[in-house]
């Protein structure tokens, strides 16, 4: 016999790939952060893409990374130097 699950006390957004699923998309303040898909491509359909990019960027913005950065400045030297 399925075991019956409960309820959840947070909403589930939608998957990228959810983009023809009928339920609505929850308020991004009743998602957790780490479920929040900035790609699904229903938020801008829907037109509700800037909510979950303010709270995005409250709570989670995007952090640089210096390897990446100085990777990037050596990469450029070298393309200069050629």
């Amino acid at each position: 016999m399925a075991q019956q699950q409960s309820p959840s006390s947070t909403q589930v957004m939608p998957s990228a790939d959810g983009v023809n699923e009928v339920r609505p998309i929850p308020p991004a303040a009743e998602v957790p952060i780490a479920d929040i898909l900035p790609v699904n491509p229903r938020l801008f359909s829907e037109n509700r893409w800037e909510e979950y990019f303010d709270r995005l960027r409250a709570e989670d913005p995007v952090r640089q990374d210096r390897m990446i950065w100085q990777q990037a400045e050596d990469l450029s030297a070298a393309v200069q130097s050629s």
